[in-house]
């Protein structure tokens, strides 16, 4: 009774597995044809020692992914010196503004 049960299990699993892996194949077929974007929102407060790193890991993700990433780097009230980072960062990666000054 058990190896019937272990059976059973197996194959409703591998039917999964299939429909999910074909799901995903044509979600991503359909996305790669189509306009559609992907915005990436950093927000930057103040103090933010880590923020080049995290602006680099950014851009890193963006140019893997297979579909057009737009990054807005989001002002929360970060200090002059973590702004200076940012716009340099953006003025030199493309894909990359400054916006949501607050």
């Amino acid at each position: 009774m058990e190896l019937v049960t272990v059976l059973i299990v197996a194959v409703f699993a591998a039917a999964a597995l299939t429909e999910c892996f074909f799901g995903f194949a044509s979600i991503r077929s359909a996305l790669a044809h189509t306009e559609e974007r992907t915005v990436i929102l950093i927000p930057v407060t103040r103090g933010m020692e880590d923020i080049e790193y995290v602006l680099r890991q950014t851009a890193k993700m963006a140019e893997q992914s297979d579909i057009y990433c737009r990054c807005i780097i989001c002002n929360m009230g970060a200090d002059g010196e973590t702004l200076e980072i940012c716009r340099r960062f953006a003025e030199e990666h493309g894909g990359f503004e400054i916006r949501c000054d607050i």
